[in-house]
């Protein structure tokens, strides 16, 4: 399950505003927002974080096996 660090930890990696990781998700600034706070992302939203994660972790060197 994707946490609210991690939602904020893909955003500062990747060194974006909320409302660009919103365009990117495809939502609206105030879900990205109000998931940085805690409230979890919707279902259909979660693959998407998943591989944004995946990507961000990757970028750091560490291995998803």
């Amino acid at each position: 399950m994707i946490s609210k660090e991690d939602i904020k930890r893909i955003r500062k990696t990747l060194n974006r505003s909320t409302a660009a990781m919103a365009e990117i998700v495809g939502v609206k600034q105030a879900a990205w927002e109000r998931w940085e706070t805690g409230v979890k992302p919707q279902h259909q939203y979660r693959p998407k974080l998943d591989k944004l994660l995946a990507h961000i972790d990757g970028r750091k060197g560490r291995d998803h096996d």
